[in-house]
């Protein structure tokens, strides 16, 4: 297979004028001679970021390429799979930064290209990276399972923790257009599902080398919703992938996890009514469907570390 550019940077932008010009930087600083491209999808902004990425695309017309979203978009459970596919990477590799993130290591597309040139069987690499809450930066939530020393990701470790934060990765680009198709049906369509079916593919790994920032802010994508809400979100993901692998034990266990915890967390009655209502359970059927999860839970063993 053949490859007109040898990295393709997927950057996913919306009302981020504040954070963008970090992000770009970071891509334009990259010190190497490879060839890449940057590739931005803006999902309708109104707050200036257009204007910006705009005036970025006038001084780099040679490596940057915008997807401008007029309409009003950015609904929470707007198809990831959707915007994906109207990215045409050329690269041989595809890198991923959402415009409020950011890379600290210039040498950062050098190192996993050359990673991934010499390690054939990984189908994805990942580093280390920091948290910035607050004006304060902090370790990747991951911190306690490295030793260092690179860390390999099994489905295991996937499961377990926040390992593949998109700003890390590198992908192998073969599998791109296979990926998007097999995952074309997914509703909830997340990174999740996309670590998931590259791990498919082949083996990944983190590298013990902080490269990039991932910012914490109150116009993110989880902020302003309840612990419920993310946890019913997490309950939709879990339950179409597995519905897809149900020989998968792994991620049958990392389901019934999610089950577990809206449980408990709903313990208290009104919570526990807007979980009803949100998984759309009407009142005959949620004796049979707490019965069914209750039972499973017992069975199941715990999340492999």
């Amino acid at each position: 297979m053949s490859f007109h550019t040898d990295i393709s940077i997927i950057c996913i932008t919306y009302n981020q004028k504040d954070y963008i010009t970090d992000c770009l930087n970071s891509f334009l600083s990259q010190r190497t001679r490879l060839n890449y491209e940057i590739l931005i999808h803006d999902d309708g902004s109104t707050d200036g970021t257009v204007e910006t990425l705009k005036e970025y695309q006038n001084l780099h017309q040679d490596k940057i390429q915008l997807i401008l979203n007029k309409k009003e978009a950015n609904t929470e459970i707007k198809s990831f799979h959707h915007i994906l596919s109207k990215f045409k990477p050329k690269g041989k590799y595809i890198a991923f930064c959402e415009g409020d993130d950011y890379w600290t290591d210039e040498n950062k597309l050098q190192i996993q290209y050359e990673f991934l040139e010499s390690h054939l069987d990984y189908s994805f690499c990942c580093h280390r990276y920091k948290r910035l809450i607050k004006g304060e930066l902090k370790d990747e939530i991951a911190h306690n399972f490295y030793s260092n020393q690179d860390l390999e990701i099994s489905k295991g470790l996937f499961f377990n923790t926040w390992i593949t934060q998109p700003l890390t990765s590198m992908l192998r680009a073969e599998y791109w257009n296979e990926v998007l198709v097999e995952s074309k049906n997914f509703k909830y369509f997340k990174d999740v599902h996309l670590f998931y079916a590259y791990l498919q593919k082949g083996k990944g790994i983190s590298l013990n080398r902080f490269m990039g920032v991932y910012r914490i802010h109150d116009k993110g994508h989880t902020s302003g919703k309840s612990t419920l809400e993310n946890l019913y979100i997490a309950y939709e993901i879990w339950k179409e992938l597995l519905t897809a692998h149900p020989e998968d034990n792994q991620l049958r266990r990392q389901y019934l996890a999610v089950v577990r915890r809206i449980m408990v967390y709903s313990s208290l009655r009104n919570k526990f009514n807007l979980y009803i209502k949100n998984l759309k359970i009407s009142s005959r059927n949620l004796k049979d469907f707490l019965r069914l999860h209750l039972s499973l839970i017992k069975k199941a063993t715990p999340p492999i570390s």
